[in-house]
């Protein structure tokens, strides 16, 4: 790589890989020199930006990497990984606030994401604000009820997640009833738990649960 890197010394591609290679080989100083060189050239590059993020992470320097995270979002704001980039590095920093200000900017952008609800979940949880806390685990397992982990959480802060299922609970007698008013095959007549069935197939609520 090095000789390509003689024969060739503007291109990209080969500085990117000696930067990874280096880092691969755990010379963290030397692979972040070249990413800081790349970086020089193609600035807010969001891939280059988190490798440089991660080299200074592991050196210790966390006020560097944080400086590193304020312009990943200043170059990709409309990205919600890289706020939530940004918010893991200023809650390793210390600063909760502007942390959970940072994951408020990534749900802007991703309301409907419930990794981003778990991830404000936590942080609150870890910033001591319970009551906040469990309205975002509540509101991530409303949009993926497939989130064991969640659910312990809420158990451990004292809430029940119980209520985020009785929102969408069907009502056996209702949904038949609606289900008979709408029309339904003539062969299923009768048969309450076919209707049911069919209901629970094609109703599908807004936040992806089914009624």
């Amino acid at each position: 790589t090095a000789d390509l890197r003689r024969r060739y010394p503007d291109s990209a591609l080969i500085l990117r890989e000696q930067a990874s290679r280096q880092l691969a080989l755990g010379r963290i100083r030397e692979g972040l020199a070249l990413l800081e060189e790349f970086g020089a050239r193609h600035h807010g590059d969001p891939t280059v930006l988190e490798q440089r993020i991660d080299a200074h992470l592991q050196l210790g320097e966390i006020d560097r990497a944080l400086d590193l995270g304020r312009t990943l979002v200043a170059a990709n704001p409309g990205r919600p990984g890289a706020w939530r980039r940004l918010a893991g590095l200023e809650e390793a920093a210390g600063d909760y606030p502007r942390a959970v200000q940072a994951l408020d900017q990534a749900l802007g952008l991703a309301p409907q994401d419930p990794e981003l609800y778990g991830a404000m979940g936590y942080l609150q949880a870890r910033a001591g604000d319970e009551q906040s806390s469990v309205l975002a685990l509540q509101r991530s397992l409303e949009l993926n009820p497939q989130q064991p982990e969640i659910r312990d959480l809420l158990t451990t802060l004292g809430a029940s997640d119980d209520d985020v299922f009785t929102r969408h609970a069907a009502d056996l007698e209702t949904v038949v009833a609606e289900a008979e008013e709408a029309g339904t095959p003539d062969a299923w007549q009768g048969r309450d738990s076919a209707v049911l069935l069919h209901r629970m197939a094609t109703r599908v609520s807004a936040s992806g649960l089914g009624e």
